[in-house]
């Protein structure tokens, strides 16, 4: 028996849908449920580098009906260029992003910070009752993976790690042929690591004086 879904386009993004930042999924969700909601979605976005400028807020700005509301860094120049790009939306700046979380308006939280510092601020985000999209990796060891299951749990929200591609039908159907042995043994594995313009080798920032 088909049953009539009421869910909404407000509820899709924000409490099913929060790693808008890929494109695939935001055309998706946007395509699907345009119409359905006159409402805002209200996001606050904590660590503006460049993956925070370039890819969130540049892909949030493709839709009318959401709203970057807020926008943390603890550094002035990365928010004066966020603030920028983000143009019409002005939104609130923090450099505490414990303060951003105390932002009555938003709806959910996208964490593009350095991974060590995830596990603190996803634990608080969801603790204060956002749904939180974070950046990969989700954190660098097991311990910090286990707290953020920890706050899963008691959540209200949703939570979702940016993992590039994890959705492409192709690549899993490739990744099962290899779990399967069905192309026999694996001898080789060629990889590429993107580190962004400018990045030293263990992926910081060098010093520009």
């Amino acid at each position: 028996m088909k049953t009539k879904s009421n869910i909404t386009r407000r509820d899709f993004i924000c409490k099913s849908a929060i790693a808008a930042s890929a494109p695939l999924v935001l055309n998706f969700t946007h395509n699907s449920f345009a119409k359905q909601s006159k409402e805002t979605i209200n996001v606050g976005i904590i660590g503006v580098g460049s993956r925070g400028q370039n890819a969130h807020i540049r892909t949030l700005l493709k839709f009318p009906d959401v709203k970057i509301a807020a926008i943390c860094d603890i550094k002035e120049k990365r928010l004066e260029e966020a603030l920028e790009k983000a143009g019409t939306h002005k939104p609130r700046t923090y450099r505490d992003y414990e303060a951003l979380l105390k932002q009555k308006d938003l709806d959910c939280v996208f964490v593009s910070t350095p991974p060590d510092k995830h596990k603190i601020m996803v634990c608080d985000a969801l603790r204060a009752g956002f749904s939180v999209y974070v950046d990969k990796p989700m954190t660098l060891t097991v311990t910090d993976c286990n707290a953020i299951g920890r706050a899963i749990k008691n959540a209200k929200g949703v939570f979702i790690v940016g993992q590039q591609l994890r959705y492409n039908f192709f690549l899993r159907k490739k990744i099962e042929a290899i779990h399967n042995g069905k192309i026999g043994k694996v001898v080789l594995i060629n990889y590429k690591v993107f580190r962004g313009p400018g990045r030293l080798p263990d992926g910081s920032e060098p010093d520009k004086k």
